[in-house]
């Protein structure tokens, strides 16, 4: 019996979905790409394995591995993760100082390597300073949100500092990280801007 269709909704302002594929990383042999239209409905949260290694590389990431100084003088992030948790998938975005961008979709798609296309890259690194100034400051745990949660993670030429809210606040502006959460939001804007314009290749 068919599943029921499902969408995504990253960014209900500006009318945008992102939406992760039906079909685990493993059937696939690798990543899928990140399409924009419609899919089936898992029956529960896909966590493909090829998703959870590539999420879990970029929150062990610092100074040795992002190699780029950081946006604003004297300050000490290097790089931004945003996972937003569904129901049925999490949507990673990282985005660096160096301008380097990724989604990762938890089902297996991923969009890797956005930061070649400047419109990107200038997205991340606004996004990046403004995670300067943001109240993130917990010891990050290493696991998913859960559905409604959205969870920042930022690197830093230190130790890396994390926190949560709900994407009802964060989309209201009741949330402290709401500014930071909308600039994730821009830089998944731009990646589809993009990807849709052919400008880069799909995985």
């Amino acid at each position: 019996m068919p599943a029921a269709a499902v969408t995504i909704t990253v960014f209900p302002e500006k009318l945008m979905t992102l939406l992760a594929p039906l079909v685990a990383a493993e059937t696939l042999g690798g990543l899928a790409d990140i399409p924009w239209g419609s899919v089936e409905r898992m029956p529960e949260r896909v966590l493909a394995p090829i998703y959870l290694d590539l999420r879990a590389e970029a929150l062990s990431w610092g100074p040795k591995e992002i190699k780029a100084p950081t946006v604003v003088d004297g300050g000490e992030v290097l790089g931004v993760v945003m996972d937003i948790g569904y129901d049925v998938a999490v949507i990673t975005v990282v985005g660096l100082a160096d301008g380097t961008t990724s989604i990762y979709a938890s089902p297996g798609a991923a969009k890797i390597g956005m930061g070649g296309s400047e419109a990107v890259a200038r997205m991340s690194r606004r996004w990046v300073a403004l995670a300067e100034d943001a109240n993130v400051v917990d010891t990050p745990s290493g696991d998913l949100p859960d559905e409604g949660i959205v969870q920042f993670t930022l690197l830093t030429i230190g130790v890396a500092r994390s926190s949560s809210a709900t994407e009802a606040d964060l989309q209201t502006g009741a949330s402290p990280l709401s500014a930071l959460y909308a600039a994730g939001q821009d830089v998944i804007a731009a990646v589809r801007a993009v990807d849709e314009a052919g400008a880069a290749p799909n995985l």
